[in-house]
């Protein structure tokens, strides 16, 4: 006797209210992972107030306003200056982007390891919410430098 096997497969899907991403890009991404899958593509380009759900075979997005980068407050440099930091981090004002503060923090720690500190440790702290756009209190642990 043969196990018997059910597949479903997706003949259609629509996407609705989506300005950001085409079709087929959304299409693909849906297929592969689901609607969680979405909401982090959404969410990491900064559109925190985004809505997503299924209607039969209609996938409706609200998306809302993107936020932008607020203000980044560091904490413990000492070596280097707060403004000196800034330089490294996406300018207030433009669309936040995970990808770019990821690099941003990575930008930090290649600094402070090319200037002695192999113990450096830089972590997002608090994240704030306000105002369409995206603030971050950001603590640094320089370590001993070393020769």
């Amino acid at each position: 006797m043969e196990a018997l096997s059910l597949y479903v497969l997706i003949i259609g899907i629509f996407f609705k209210g989506n300005s950001t991403y085409p079709f087929s890009y959304l299409k693909n991404i849906y297929n592969l992972k689901g609607i969680d899958a979405l909401y982090t593509l959404y969410y990491d380009k900064g559109f925190f107030d985004i809505d997503i759900f299924q209607s039969g075979d209609t996938v409706v997005i609200k998306e809302g306003k993107r936020y932008r980068f607020g203000g980044i407050r560091f904490d413990g440099n000492y070596y280097f200056s707060s403004s000196h930091l800034r330089n490294l981090i996406p300018q207030s004002g433009t669309f936040f982007n995970a990808v770019r503060m990821q690099r941003a923090i990575k930008k930090i720690m290649e600094l402070y390891q090319d200037n002695g500190f192999p113990f450096i440790s830089v972590k997002i702290k608090r994240i704030l919410l306000e105002n369409k756009s995206v603030g971050f209190n950001i603590e640094i642990f320089e370590g001993p430098r070393c020769r």
